[in-house]
């Protein structure tokens, strides 16, 4: 959730500030995420990068589709980020919505994600 909402990049671009955490993964506002109510909004998912770069130069962390992440427990997991199908609100870093485990619909994805530590370096 951290790369998300927390800008870590060095030098990040206008618009972002390192070190402070945002309300959306586009920044201070829903703004450029593809979403129910964004202007021109296609109404369904759309490829990786069509929308704006937001926090950490990630595409879609919000909106899209929902992602499911690693929580909740037995016949409930968690997804975040909202999606095409939802307005805005589902993209702020406070909501989270719990759906059946086996639960699935054309508004729900996923994405891998793994802390810098946990990551094995590559064998050359």
């Amino acid at each position: 959730m951290r790369a998300a909402y927390a800008e870590t990049r060095d030098s990040p671009p206008p618009g972002f500030v390192r070190g402070k955490s945002y309300p959306y993964p586009t920044g201070d506002s829903p703004d450029g995420a593809n979403h129910r109510e964004a202007a021109g909004a296609p109404l369904r998912h759309q490829a990786v990068g069509q929308s704006r770069a937001g926090v950490n130069g990630l595409f879609d962390m919000g909106a899209n589709v929902w992602e499911w992440v690693d929580s909740g427990s037995g016949r409930e997991q968690v997804t975040r980020g909202g999606s095409w199908w939802y307005g805005p609100a589902p993209m702020h870093r406070d909501h989270r919505a719990l759906k059946p485990a086996d639960f699935y619909v054309v508004y729900i994805g996923w994405r891998c994600v793994a802390d810098k530590a946990q990551v094995l370096p590559s064998k050359r």
